[in-house]
């Protein structure tokens, strides 16, 4: 039986269409008789469109250049050492 705590943990894929069948059927079936989830569910909603209504803007110039730097550094200090200390 789907409870709140089930139906938040599975609010994005809800609204996503992504629940097996059974699972969005337990969670329609749980949003009929809770009406603090189908409050959220609503607000989760409203909350997604607005967000489409907002204006896109450019990030900045070095936004993509900074982000390559940080990877690069982040896959440098991934790479495995050597177990005997050489390089």
């Amino acid at each position: 039986m789907f409870q709140c705590q089930d139906f938040q943990a599975t609010l994005y894929e809800f609204v996503a269409g992504e629940l097996l069948p059974e699972q969005r059927q337990e969670a329609e079936k749980h949003l009929l008789g809770c009406e603090a989830c189908a409050t959220n569910l609503q607000e989760y909603r409203q909350t997604i469109e607005a967000g489409w209504t907002l204006p896109q803007v450019p990030p900045p110039p070095r936004l993509l250049e900074r982000f390559r730097e940080a990877l690069a550094e982040q896959e440098a200090m991934d790479e495995p050492r050597p177990a005997n200390g050489d390089s």
